[in-house]
């Protein structure tokens, strides 16, 4: 009997620890989102229902995603520093491919706001590149995970871009 009391307590604390090494001494993610991009700092995040809303109200329009994420950092909550990531989850690989082609083909018609479409390169990634509101703004189809769509807003100093640039690719 003493033996089971034990092994209790000391599960019971293994599991503690864990917890509390996984939860408060490096976190790591918040709602599935990275705690930092480059030296930007995770400060929201939107999932499901909510950001699916958000997306539809941007859009004025329903897109047909499966599920959504957005994911708010800021480098100082003083300056205007930050970035916004959007992801977008569809059916499947094409249906995120089509999603795509819709958002190049009504940036490239005019109107949209979003102007000075390029395309980048980023790790092998293709990327579209748009001038727009609060900054720049960059937009894919991850290789990994085909069926999502990524929309990237960053604004920040030029030189400070592509380094965020790069990081969100890498954990986008």
């Amino acid at each position: 009997m003493l033996l089971l009391q034990v092994v209790i307590v000391v599960v019971f604390l293994a599991l503690a620890a864990f917890s509390f090494g996984r939860d408060v001494l490096s976190p790591g993610k918040q709602g599935g989102m990275p705690e930092r991009i480059g030296n930007l700092e995770l400060v929201s995040t939107v999932a499901g229902e909510q950001a699916l809303a958000q997306i539809d109200r941007l859009h004025g329009t329903d897109i047909k995603l499966v599920t959504a994420y957005i994911a708010e950092y800021v480098y100082d909550r003083y300056e205007r520093q930050h970035a916004t990531v959007w992801v977008g989850v569809a059916e499947s690989d094409q249906a995120a491919a089509q999603l795509l082609t819709r958002m190049l083909d009504g940036i490239t018609r005019g109107g949209s706001g979003f102007g000075n479409l390029q395309k980048v390169t980023v790790g092998g990634q293709e990327i579209s590149q748009v001038d727009g509101p609060d900054g720049k703004h960059f937009f894919y189809q991850p290789r990994e995970g085909a069926e999502r769509v990524i929309w990237l807003s960053i604004e920040a100093a030029d030189a400070s871009v592509r380094p965020i640039l790069e990081q969100a690719v890498k954990v986008f």
